[in-house]
């Protein structure tokens, strides 16, 4: 997974909020490092929204993987050549972590 993130590849990131079809999305993001970010900021975004007034909100890793267990589904595709390659729910969670890692070394 590491090599994804260092050779930033384009990714597609898919997400279904709910069980409902209607609440899949997708983006296309440079890397997968990027669509990572793009999770993180759906969840801060959510958190805002569900305490409006709170001004400065903390999490861990923890409360970030629970929010995508949550998720009806959110996996990747990371271009590999020619093809997409599949990354699961876990392996995004693995590469979160060892992004988050990364940054703090």
């Amino acid at each position: 997974m590491s090599d994804f993130l260092r050779k930033g590849r384009v990714t597609i990131l898919l997400v279904q909020h709910t069980k409902d079809n209607g609440s899949a999305v997708w983006q296309s993001y440079p890397s997968l490092e990027k669509a990572l970010e793009g999770v993180v900021a759906s969840y801060e975004a959510r958190l805002k929204d569900m305490n409006p007034l709170v001004q400065h909100i903390e999490y861990d890793i923890s409360h970030l993987h629970a929010y995508i267990d949550e998720l009806a589904e959110c996996c990747a595709l990371v271009k590999e050549g020619n093809v997409f390659v599949g990354v699961s729910k876990e392996e995004l969670k693995d590469a979160m972590l060892n992004n988050l890692m990364s940054q703090s070394d």
